[in-house]
C-alpha cells in the first residue's frame, strides 16, 4: 500500500510497463508553447478515451497525473509531475503546455468567473483563464505542497494540502489569507500524542445544494458553513481519509481513505458509521457515476457499489495490478481516470451501470481476482 502523501510527493515507485499508446499531433494551444514529441498523430475514436477497452498512456511514462479537469467546449485539462500539462480537445487532439515549470502539479480548479488556478508543491500557484494564453505565479505564504483548490458558494476560493496548508482567497485571487482553524481542538488525541504536526488535507467534495467538505489526516472532514469551518468527524489517531461523495440534499455523505476505511453518514454529519475492505487497501477517491459510488484503489482496483457497505471490485481490461489511479473526472457520458506512468483510462458511464447487474465480467471490466 502506498500513503497518498508518498505519491503525491512521488516517493512511493512502481514498475508498471504501459505498451500501448495513443499517438497524437503537437499542436499550439491558445498560443500556449507546445512541448516537443516524438510521436505524431491523434485520437480518433468517438471518444477521446476510448482506446482499446482500458485507455492508454499520452504522457511521458516517466511522469504522473494528479489531476484532470474539464474545461470550455468538451476540452480536458491534465496536470502532473515536473510541469506535465496536456490537453485533449473534443476531437482528441493532444497538445502540451510548457508553462517554463518543473514544478509538480497537483491540483486545478476552474473558477465560475473564468479563471483557471493550478497548485504546485511549495505553495506556488498559477493563474489563468480558460484559453491558458499566459500564466501568472503567486507564492503562497504557506510554501508547502498545494493538493486541492476548491470553491464555495460564497465565492471563496481555498487551497489546501500538505501540513495544515489551508489558505483562501477571492477574485482577483492575488492575495491569500491564512485560515486560522483550532487545529489543537480538531485534533484531540492526535495533537496531545503526535506533537503539533498539522495534518495533511487531501481533496474536497461538494453537493448541488452547495455543501462543501475537505478531508484529510487523523480522519478529518471538515464543513464550510457559515463562512467558517467546522469539524464533523476525525481528530485521533485513525487513518487518513482521501476523497469524499455528498448526496444532492447534503445529508448523505460518504469518504474513502486509508487501509480500506469507508465511513458514511446519512444525517449530514451527525452520526457515522463505518466499515473496512477486507484487503485493507488504500482508497485514493470516489466519485459518483449514475447513482453508483466508484472508488480508486491500490493496485488500480475500482470499488463500486449502488450504497456504502456492499462493493464489488473490477479492473479495466488492460490494467495490471502494479500502479494506481490517483484522480477521475465523472461527466455524464464518461468516467476518465488518470494515474502514474502517464497513465489515462476511459470507461462509459454506461457500462459502470451494468456492472451491477451482470453476474458475468461487462465489455471493459474485468474481475479483480
Amino acid at each position: 500500500m502506498h500513503p497518498l502523501y508518498m505519491i503525491r510527493k512521488g516517493l512511493a515507485t512502481c514498475t508498471l510497463l504501459v505498451l500501448t499508446f495513443v499517438y497524437f499531433v503537437p499542436e499550439v494551444y491558445a498560443n500556449a508553447p507546445v512541448q516537443e514529441s516524438k510521436v505524431s498523430g491523434k485520437v480518433s475514436n468517438s471518444s477521446i478515451f476510448a482506446q482499446r477497452e482500458s485507455g492508454d498512456s499520452v504522457g511521458n511514462q516517466r511522469d504522473s497525473f494528479f489531476s484532470v479537469i474539464s474545461l470550455p467546449n468538451h476540452v480536458k485539462l491534465l496536470t502532473g509531475t515536473r510541469g506535465t500539462m496536456l490537453l485533449i480537445s473534443s476531437d482528441g487532439r493532444v497538445s502540451g503546455i510548457n508553462m517554463g515549470s518543473k514544478k509538480n502539479l497537483y491540483s486545478t480548479l476552474k473558477v465560475q468567473t473564468g479563471t483557471v488556478l493550478i497548485g504546485a508543491d511549495r505553495g506556488q500557484l498559477y493563474k489563468s483563464d480558460t484559453s491558458l494564453k499566459t500564466f501568472k505565479s503567486i507564492q503562497l505564504k504557506q510554501s508547502e505542497d498545494v493538493f486541492n483548490l476548491l470553491e464555495t458558494v460564497d465565492n471563496k476560493v481555498f487551497a489546501v494540502g500538505a501540513y495544515g496548508l489551508f489558505m483562501s482567497s477571492t477574485s482577483p485571487f492575488e492575495e491569500w489569507h491564512e485560515e486560522s482553524l483550532p487545529w489543537g481542538r480538531y485534533l484531540e488525541n492526535a495533537w496531545k500524542e503526535l506533537g503539533e504536526s498539522l495534518p495533511h488535507l487531501y481533496s474536497s467534495c461538494s453537493s448541488e445544494s452547495g455543501a462543501t467538505y475537505i478531508v484529510g489526516e487523523y480522519g478529518l472532514l471538515l464543513k464550510y458553513e457559515d463562512t467558517a469551518w467546522v469539524k464533523l468527524h476525525g481528530g485521533n489517531i485513525e487513518p487518513a481519509l482521501y476523497g469524499c461523495v455528498i448526496s444532492d440534499d447534503g445529508k448523505g455523505i460518504t469518504a474513502v481513505g486509508q487501509r480500506g476505511l469507508v465511513i458514511h453518514s446519512s444525517d449530514g454529519g451527525l452520526s457515522w458509521e463505518d466499515t473496512r475492505f477486507k484487503k485493507k487497501t488504500d482508497l485514493y477517491g470516489i466519485k459518483n457515476v449514475n447513482g453508483l459510488n466508484v472508488v480508486m484503489a491500490d493496485q488500480r482496483q475500482l470499488f463500486i457499489s449502488k450504497n456504502w457497505k456492499d462493493w464489488s471490485c473490477k479492473m479495466l481490461k488492460g490494467d495490471s495490478a502494479i500502479g494506481w489511479y490517483i484522480d477521475m473526472l465523472a461527466t455524464s457520458d464518461d468516467l476518465i481516470l488518470v494515474g502514474n506512468k502517464g497513465k489515462i483510462s476511459y470507461v462509459s458511464s454506461k457500462l459502470v451501470s451494468n456492472i451491477l447487474k451482470s453476474n458475468t465480467d461487462v465489455e471493459g471490466f474485468k474481475s479483480c481476482e
